[in-house]
């Protein structure tokens, strides 16, 4: 992105490139795009649960929509 970009911008995405977290942060910080796009995110996408408007559910379920970066490390 950094060989696209302009600005101020186009500088601190080469810093992102070669791993600075502090500029990462920043960036990331001050942009909600730049933040889902240079974090790991998840999003519930659907929801479901009861079969009344006025009961509690017995279940429920959700699905949730993970991106995550190649560099991130999960563990269970």
């Amino acid at each position: 992105m950094a060989t696209i970009e302009t600005g101020p911008v186009k500088d601190d995405l080469a810093k992102v490139a070669e791993g600075s977290q502090e500029v990462m942060q920043r960036v990331a910080a001050g942009s909600t795009a730049w933040n889902a796009t240079l974090r790991t995110t998840c999003v519930a996408t659907m929801l479901e649960g009861g079969h009344a408007l006025n009961a509690l559910p017995q279940l429920a379920a959700a699905t949730v929509n993970c991106r995550v970066l190649p560099e991130t490390r999960l563990t269970t």
